[in-house]
């Protein structure tokens, strides 16, 4: 019996489907084992760069509080940064 596979669709569209696409428009002589070789050597794979919309004030606070006073337990840690911590 075959399982039904969840697939996941990607926002930007896979980027390496795309350049086979664009090689494969180029070269419509060419057979597709060698369409991939030639995309193999002009891929350029780069890392998607994602922007995190929140920043975590509060946690790099306690970060800052737990470095200068590393004597300190944790919950002792919680109630200095919280005194000292401004919104």
């Amino acid at each position: 019996m075959k399982k039904n596979k969840k697939t996941i669709k990607q926002k930007g569209g896979n980027r390496w489907k795309d350049h086979i696409n664009k090689i494969k428009s180029e070269n419509k002589d060419l057979r597709f084992g060698d369409i991939l070789k030639l995309a193999k050597k002009s891929y350029k794979k780069n890392k998607v760069v994602r922007k995190i919309n929140k920043t975590h004030k509060w946690r790099d606070h306690v970060k800052k509080t737990s470095a200068k006073n590393k004597n300190l337990k944790f919950s002792d840690i919680l109630k200095l940064a919280k005194k000292t911590y401004k919104k």
